[in-house]
């Protein structure tokens, strides 16, 4: 699976991460971020979004949107042979 960041610019095999997070740190109360640490130890910001709740929303749409990818996957061995699963979670503007 594969992940866009919110600016569209840039895109990361899921396979490829170790870690999707939170930060504990925030910028200000209007700027909450989604950052993504690579197995090489390469730390990016996939979005940023007004609220704690928002940001919390959209790790739950990551988590979902691969698990299902991953169970399709394991079953078929082939995920490109079923049309409704997503195989790429693109990061929402806000």
């Amino acid at each position: 699976m594969i992940i866009v960041s919110q600016d569209r610019k840039q895109v990361w095999n899921y396979d490829n991460l170790e870690e999707i997070f939170i930060p504990k740190e925030i910028l200000n109360e209007e700027n909450w971020c989604l950052k993504a640490q690579t197995l090489r130890g390469d730390v990016y910001i996939l979005g940023y979004y007004k609220t704690e709740e928002r940001v919390v929303k959209v790790l739950e749409e990551i988590i979902n949107t691969y698990l299902s990818y991953a169970s399709v996957k394991n079953l078929t061995g082939d995920i490109k042979t079923i049309h409704t699963i997503p195989s790429a979670y693109v990061m929402p503007k806000e």
